[in-house]
């Protein structure tokens, strides 16, 4: 079974020993894309000007093919482009239609305030108006980041506003919140401003206890001065 597999490798080698031009079959490229079966073209049959012809056709198929590809190419960024810029203007216009309420209720209490409505009303509808923002908020993935005070100070949540000595509450702990947080999902949009509790200075709370032997100083002396007036 070797020696038949190696019939064609030695009869090429027999012809490059006699200096004759080794018979290598050609196929026909053209037939072969067509579907059929690749013809073989000896090199003998085709003159010079004949292979430089199939040599430029090859080419021209090719530098077709390329070119068809590059046009599909270039749609395809279009397409992905004016799709991409749809994309947001979708999404702008939600969250606009969503907002449009809020506004509305929004410009309603302050036009109470002309008509002389009390001001616990205009508070109130104030606060109906930050829920309504809320629940929009909500709706669009947003979630409020609001810590409750003696909450653990998280970086990643809080941005320390303000320090402030506290004896209520450990270092490092949420005092109180200046500004509320938002998150979108794993991304924070805006962390919470907080006020963050440190230890308390030393020595605070004994200024009592130095005040009264000042005073017990000030009131000796007057006693003395009252037996040397006698």
């Amino acid at each position: 079974m070797d020696e038949r597999r190696n019939e064609p490798h030695d009869e090429l080698e027999e012809q490059a020993e006699a200096g004759e031009e080794p018979d290598v079959p050609t196929f026909d490229l053209d037939a072969e894309a067509a579907g059929g079966e690749p013809a073989e073209v000896a090199d003998e049959d085709l003159t010079e000007t004949e292979r430089i012809e199939r040599l430029e056709h090859e080419l021209g198929e090719m530098k077709a093919k390329w070119m068809r590809a590059l046009a599909d190419f270039r749609n395809y960024q279009q397409r992905s482009f004016e799709n991409e810029k749809q994309a947001r203007e979708d999404g702008r216009t939600a969250i606009v239609r969503a907002l449009m309420p809020a506004l509305d209720n929004l410009d309603l209490a302050l036009a109470q305030q002309d008509a002389g409505t009390p001001p616990e009303q205009l508070v109130a509808g104030m606060r109906t108006v930050a829920e309504q923002f809320r629940e929009i908020f909500g709706g669009l993935g947003v979630t409020v980041v609001r810590p409750e005070a003696g909450e653990a100070f998280d970086p990643h949540l809080h941005a320390a506003m303000l320090q402030q000595p506290s004896a209520e509450h450990e270092p490092g702990r949420v005092l109180s919140v200046i500004q509320s947080g938002y998150t979108l999902g794993d991304r924070v949009l805006r962390p919470a401003g907080v006020i963050v509790a440190t230890e308390l200075p030393a020595g605070a709370g004994g200024g009592s206890g130095a005040g009264g032997a000042d005073g017990g100083d000030a009131a000796g002396g007057d006693a003395g001065a009252d037996a040397r007036g006698e």
